[in-house]
């Protein structure tokens, strides 16, 4: 579009050139102009979304944002940008439910707060809200957002695929970690590899091994729950282990985040607010004690200018930032109302009865300026919007994108969009599935901003290898990264020049969300579990410390009695999850180990166990 000191210019100079024009009144040839100037901006607006590009804006940023058509019947009203008590009263009404009263409760940060309807609104109505101060995206200190119909998913219990089941541990039954088969592991790193087993015959649950891939700690969730997205975060400043686990069906998942601290005791749950259930695509925690978390929520919407039913469900695609201790919402956003059915890469249902998820939101990151970065599969687009406004900043890449793609750089059915590089490039996993390439790949793509361009840095594959679904990439020093191949259930560490440096992968029938490396150091508050079993002279002794990451080596103590225990021969090598070793019976009917650190010192000792007769069968 011509800039508007461009039309000016050419006024003057028309004026300047030709006698009649400059017979015509000022006020009527300005009013003429703005005329243009607003036809030619409405042109240039997509069919039923906002402007392409946000403008810096002042005042309170509100959530719901002005203009949301699906807000929740028990949404908050958060306001950011201004303490409580510059905020006021806020006065909140109903077109069907009328005047709300409710209470407004600062947010920790003391940078604004959500006021929290004392009942819940209706679906379909308008709600108006007046503020003592000016609004983001309103006219003044007033603005009003829809209540959506929302629609109830049930998700029933998940059912593992294949037929595989790992065996219990002897030294503790209630384990039974899918077995990783590791094809290539060269030594030197010490990071934790942190990955999401799930959808297996047996248990799913967070996993975390060491650099070799060996198990260092597993925890099975309850029978039909899924994982998704485990890694290493900080939570008030220190490192803790986190992850998403529920239920999922159709893509979609209906559950919480958990965080974890280094001695695996849960210490925070984060939930969505307004009435949602959180999904499992994202758990993003920020230095200020928020969380990041995406929501797909279902609704009745008009799919009729896609050739859908006028009556049908659309899945609204819902990002909110949720304070993690007091579970008030920060910010919520959208996709309905800012991105267009028809950026959807996928067709609409044609019964009213279908779902029609046409984004897939599947991860958000923040920028340098504090902007949303949200990825959708099913647009081929990673979004950058603004967080006070909501409206979309640009796009990269699908049908609308705004930058010109050069060789190698376009990418589609995208996860993980990360920035990087103190965002001067950013990662994804680039699926290409339905056909568009033959293998997936890792990428890093330099964005120019002023120029909107976008050129490739590094494209990293594994073979023909083609993830349907899910994945992820993080960069590592020396343009490395981190892979995890989504559905196929592998995870490697591929060099910058295309070389594996580790490879393994699940059984098959497991995959996991996303894969990590990352340090981690873990020391679980239980003891080290053990149990021994006869046979003929020889004792099988089987030793397990499910998530201490500094055993090395272990000591067998036995003896008659519990009090009559000595150590038996040299420390044998932790060797995984659970150790197997043989020593001899003699007269041992009691058997105890020691857990010890590289340095040789005694970390923890287990329970005295008398030995068993036999050698006990797997269950």
């Amino acid at each position: 579009m011509v800039s508007q000191c461009a039309r000016c210019a050419a006024a003057r100079r028309a004026c300047a050139e030709n006698p009649s024009v400059r017979r015509v009144s000022l006020p009527l040839l300005l009013s003429a102009l703005a005329l243009l100037l607003a036809l030619a901006a409405l042109a240039s607006r997509h069919d039923d979304a906002p402007p392409r590009t946000a403008s810096p804006s002042r005042g309170v940023a509100a959530y719901p944002g002005p203009g949301t058509p699906t807000a929740s019947p028990r949404t908050q009203i958060s306001f950011r940008g201004a303490s409580a008590a510059e905020l006021g009263t806020p006065r909140v009404r109903g077109s069907l439910s009328g005047p709300h009263a409710g209470r407004l409760v600062p947010h920790p940060d003391g940078r604004g707060a959500s006021f929290l309807p004392a009942r819940p609104f209706r679906a379909g109505e308008t709600v108006t809200v007046t503020l003592a101060r000016p609004i983001v995206g309103a006219r003044g200190d007033r603005y009003s957002f829809r209540i959506g119909d929302l629609l109830p998913t049930t998700i029933g219990l998940g059912h593992g695929r294949g037929s595989a089941k790992a065996p219990p541990l002897r030294s503790a039954p209630s384990l039974a970690p899918p077995a990783v088969t590791v094809a290539k592991a060269e030594p030197g790193s010490r990071d934790a590899i942190l990955i999401g087993p799930k959808l297996g015959a047996g248990q799913s649950g967070p996993m975390i091994l060491d650099g070799r891939g060996r198990v260092r700690w597993f925890r099975p969730l309850p029978a039909g729950e899924r994982v998704a997205d485990v890694q290493v975060q900080r939570y008030r400043g220190r490192p803790v282990l986190t992850w998403w686990q529920g239920r999922t069906g159709g893509g979609f998942g209906q559950g919480e985040g958990v965080i974890a601290d280094r001695r695996y005791r849960t210490i925070a749950t984060v939930r969505a607010g307004n009435g949602y259930r959180a999904d499992m695509h994202e758990l993003r925690l920020t230095g200020r004690g928020t969380a990041l978390i995406l929501i797909y929520q279902p609704v009745r919407w008009d799919l009729g200018p896609v050739g859908g039913p006028r009556d049908g469900i659309a899945v609204d695609a819902v990002v909110q930032e949720v304070d993690v201790r007091s579970g008030l919402v920060l910010l919520e956003w959208h996709s309905l109302g800012h991105v267009p059915l028809r950026e959807s890469q996928r067709r609409p249902p044609r019964s009213a009865h279908g779902r029609y998820d046409y984004l897939h939101a599947n991860s958000v990151d923040v920028g340098p300026r504090g902007d949303l970065l949200i990825s959708a599969r099913l647009t081929s687009t990673v979004y950058d919007v603004d967080r006070r406004s909501g409206a979309i900043v640009w796009r990269l890449g699908g049908k609308d994108g705004d930058f010109a793609l050069g060789p190698g750089a376009s990418f589609h059915d995208q996860h993980d969009a990360r920035w990087v590089r103190r965002g001067r490039t950013l990662t994804l996993f680039d699926n290409s599935a339905r056909g568009v390439r033959p293998a997936s790949r890792a990428i890093e793509l330099r964005l120019d901003l002023a120029r909107r361009r976008a050129t490739l840095v590094r494209a990293l594959r594994h073979g023909d290898l083609l993830a349907a679904t899910q994945g992820s990439a993080t960069l590592e020093r020396g343009g490395a990264m981190f892979v995890g191949w989504g559905s196929q259930g592998v995870f490697s560490d591929v060099a910058a020049d295309g070389t594996l440096r580790f490879d393994a992968r699940l059984p098959r029938g497991y995959d996991s969300y996303r894969a990590y490396r990352q340090p981690w150091q873990g020391r679980p508050t239980t003891r080290p579990s053990v149990a021994a079993t006869r046979s003929g002279s020889r004792l099988r002794v089987y030793t397990s410390w499910n998530g201490d990451s500094a055993v090395t080596r272990w000591r067998v103590l036995a003896g008659p009695s519990a009090r009559r225990l000595r150590p038996v021969g040299r420390p044998h090598a932790w060797t995984g999850l659970e150790t197997a070793l043989t020593i001899a019976a003699r007269d041992r009917a009691v058997v105890a180990v020691a857990a010890l650190s590289a340095s040789g010192r005694t970390l923890a000792r287990s329970r005295p166990e008398r030995v068993r007769a036999g050698i006990q069968p797997a269950r």
